[in-house]
């Protein structure tokens, strides 16, 4: 009997979302029911499982939603030949399963792009969310997701202290990372990747709200800050990026210059992107727009 796997010209795409769908068990539904598909992944007792398994496809390809989208055209395309062949459910409906798997990674990222950026797309150059008529400059917690591109990227010089910086960052793994963010710290030779930017941007952002809230400025402000950074249960090195963070000269500054579009930073071009990596959601920055200002 003829084998039911994908054929070569297909793709490696449908061909590992294929072995995904192969390894959950799912109870057996009629042929050509995507509904009933949906449903046996819904009822599954290992939700988790399936969770992995749609993180998986997700990171194979590589949060493109176009890859996703051809997957999921080209898994229902070829349960319908199986189907019309005469293979019985059993052999086919991996397929629909593949393609249920590829439909709900499509969904998370298309919820993460349209909840975390901006106007006409992930390409589009993005500034601060603001309220119309409303200045942006001053200090603000932004979304993560839309500080600007690192451009230039870091250069070679730099290599030896922050080569795990280095490779471009696209916005597809932008969108990657807050669907699945990473938590904790990483094993490597950086600084930053050392450290827990989660628990760092939790706490930055509450001292930030605190401060405010306070009206204190000056020692005082200065006072207040000390003490919820050495309740905030970091280690010294995330306490002293904290510090900086919050601090408007030394914290990530992001500018847009007079008759331009497309927004810089001034400062903490590493901090943003160790953010990034993290796939922390919001964090304190100070936002300067000369954009329409003129000579």
């Amino acid at each position: 009997m003829e084998s039911s796997a994908p054929a070569g010209e297909v793709g490696p795409d449908l061909t590992f979302a294929w072995k995904l769908a192969r390894n959950i068990d799912v109870r057996t539904f009629p042929a050509g029911d995507e509904q009933v598909a949906q449903e046996a992944l819904d009822e599954h007792p290992r939700p988790g499982q399936v969770q992995g398994l749609v993180q998986m496809l997700i990171e194979e390809a590589e949060a493109d939603p176009a890859r996703l989208q051809a997957v999921a055209v080209a898994a229902r395309a070829r349960h319908g030949e199986l189907d019309r062949q005469g293979e019985p459910p059993q052999r086919s409906h991996s397929y629909l399963v593949a393609a249920t798997l590829a439909d709900r990674g499509l969904a998370m990222i298309r919820e993460a792009a349209a909840g975390h950026t901006v106007g006409s797309g992930p390409q589009a150059e993005p500034g601060p969310a603001r309220k119309k008529g409303r200045p942006a400059d001053g200090r603000k917690l932004v979304w993560v997701m839309r500080l600007p591109q690192i451009d230039p990227p870091f250069t070679e010089d730099q290599r030896w202290r922050d080569g795990c910086m280095m490779p471009p960052l696209t916005w597809s793994q932008r969108i990657l990372r807050q669907v699945f963010p990473r938590r904790g710290v990483w094993d490597c030779c950086c600084y930053y990747h050392r450290q827990d930017f989660h628990a760092i941007a939790a706490t930055v952002n509450e001292a930030h709200r605190q401060l405010r809230r306070s009206g204190l400025d000056g020692e005082k402000a200065d006072e207040l800050t000390s003490q919820l950074l050495e309740h905030a249960g970091l280690s010294e090195d995330e306490r002293t990026t904290a510090r900086w963070l919050l601090d408007e000269v030394c914290g990530i500054q992001i500018w847009r210059p007079p008759g331009q579009r497309r927004w810089t930073y001034q400062d903490g071009r590493h901090r943003a992107r160790a953010l990034m990596d993290a796939g922390v959601r919001r964090i304190l920055v100070t936002v300067t727009d000369d954009r329409r200002s003129r000579d």
